[in-house]
């Protein structure tokens, strides 16, 4: 009878298991293996969301885990591309200004679309509208220049005035920051407002204070979570 032919290979990796007590040959374990397909809501959006942002993205998505293709320029990216086009071009002519990606999360690894999306341009006064006129499912809060959130969706306008930006008190950048969910949320009402509202709040402030705008851009360091009467 033919002697048994053991595969090299195999024969190596019990070797060196056996060297440091390991018990298997299989390429590592199946859940490391998701793990590593996966990040915590901190690890999103290069790491610029604060903790009670996360925590906050976490209970309006019903997620705890993300995947690891969650894309955008996070804080230090999206600022620098924000000041490089104010700077070429100061004044609006009417045409659009590029939407930066600040945020792009999926919150299933196969996803083709963004789950969430956070977003950052450079706009003007104009398109700010009158405040009577809004969508009546925004609450209206006391940051910035303004600030609305929904269930699905998020809204801060700030101003910019340093270096940075290239202007002055007198006539500060404005710039928009927008939050909003492909899907309905995993809470509702109020709670979805906040949340959303706190997730967003950590990006503009990550935002402005890269761009060393002066007083922050009025945002707060913590989110006022109390909507105006």
């Amino acid at each position: 009878m033919r002697p048994e032919v053991r595969n090299p290979a195999s024969a190596v990796c019990t070797a060196l298991l056996l060297s440091l007590g390991g018990t298997a040959c299989d390429g590592g374990d199946e859940s490391d293996r998701e793990q590593q397909k996966t990040v915590s809501a901190e690890e999103l959006c290069g790491g610029a969301l604060s903790s009670v942002a996360a925590e906050s993205l976490e209970k309006v998505t019903g997620k705890r885990k993300f995947a690891r293709t969650s894309l955008g320029e996070g804080a230090a990216g999206t600022a620098k591309m924000l000041s490089e086009e104010f700077n070429s071009q100061p004044e609006l002519d009417g045409s659009p200004r590029n939407v930066h990606d600040f945020c792009l999360i999926y919150t299933d690894k196969s996803a083709d679309l963004t789950d969430v999306a956070i977003t950052f341009e450079i706009t003007d006064s104009d398109r700010l509208g009158n405040p009577d006129d809004l969508d009546p499912d925004y609450s209206i809060y006391p940051m910035g220049r303004r600030t609305l959130s929904a269930e699905d969706k998020a809204v801060v306008y700030f101003e910019c005035a340093g270096s940075e930006m290239n202007s002055s008190t007198d006539s500060p950048a404005l710039i928009k920051s927008e939050l909003r969910h492909r899907y309905d949320p995993a809470v509702k009402g109020q709670e979805a407002k906040e949340a959303n509202m706190t997730v967003l709040h950590s990006a503009a402030l990550a935002v402005a204070r890269e761009l060393k705008c002066e007083d922050d851009g009025g945002l707060p360091a913590e989110p006022v979570l109390t909507p105006k009467a």
